[in-house]
């Protein structure tokens, strides 16, 4: 009996050496820090709740929540990236929910599969380096803006499925491909409006019929480029960005949508544009 119990403490001990090795790997007084790609390093201070990541080149592509930090993620209150980052992996903030702001560098091309899934951002803006947006990229219930960047080539599935409180969006003339993954689209969400230049009026009207299971017309809107300006509903604009900057609001928050974003309120002011 005695060795019976000797040898379940020696287990319990090896057990806890060997958890506090594991944990180890990652962190140590406080500070951990994690391989993020072949080039880059990242480190989350437990402290202030700093994530930061620094390097060159390709983020990984992680699985959905393998990212090594993903057990951390409800400690990440704030976020910086080296601007020689050329990618944001798969499941980079997914959960992240304490996130509220990021800024993308200038130099990434691509954005991965559930990036900022179930993060806390509100407002989104992406430079024009970005040609790609894979699956549930920006599905967040708390977006109410974001600019997609005006070089885009491929918009993933689902890319805003849960942005309820996003009204508009527009979709650069550069999109050649629209991604469909198990029945979603890219539309699959609460978008109220969808603007698309003439170039590929055809591939967002065909993206959005899926999504809705009817006609787009009450959906879809058209832009067009005329020389270095764009016409969008009889006015012209001097920029892509400008454009984007006046999508008309016509929809009026509720409380409870109002809730979601900044927290409880008993008056909505309401700004017309």
């Amino acid at each position: 009996m005695k060795n019976g119990f000797l040898i379940f403490g020696l287990l319990l001990f090896s057990s806890h050496c060997f958890a506090q090795e594991q944990n180890d790997d990652y962190c140590q007084d406080n500070l951990c820090t994690f391989d993020c790609g072949e080039n880059c390093t990242a480190s989350l201070n437990l402290n202030t709740g700093h994530f930061k990541v620094e390097g060159s080149g390709d983020m990984t592509d992680f699985g959905y929540q393998k990212s090594p930090w993903h057990p951390y993620k409800q400690s990440i209150q704030s976020v910086e990236i080296s601007d020689d980052i050329t990618s944001i992996g798969s499941d980079f903030l997914n959960t992240a929910n304490h996130v509220t702001e990021v800024h993308i560098p200038e130099n990434v091309t691509k954005i991965g599969n559930w990036a900022f899934l179930d993060t806390h951002l509100s407002d989104v803006t992406i430079p024009d380096s970005v040609i790609s947006i894979r699956a549930y990229a920006f599905s967040t219930p708390t977006l109410t803006h974001i600019d997609l960047p005006k070089n885009l080539e491929f918009l993933g599935a689902a890319f805003c499925q849960n942005c309820k409180l996003l009204d508009a969006l527009i979709i650069p003339e550069t999109v050649i491909r629209m991604d469909l993954l198990d029945g979603y689209t890219p539309f699959n969400g609460s978008v109220q409006k969808v603007y698309c230049s003439q170039v590929n009026a055809n591939l967002c009207q065909e993206a959005l019929e899926k999504a809705l299971n009817h006609k787009s017309d009450d959906f879809l809107s058209t832009y067009r480029k005329i020389s270095n300006r764009f016409e969008l509903n009889g006015r012209l604009y001097k920029s892509f960005s400008d454009m984007q900057k006046n999508i008309p609001v016509k929809r009026i928050y509720t409380i409870k949508e109002a809730n979601e974003v900044s927290g409880p309120v008993n008056r909505v002011s309401i700004t017309y544009r």
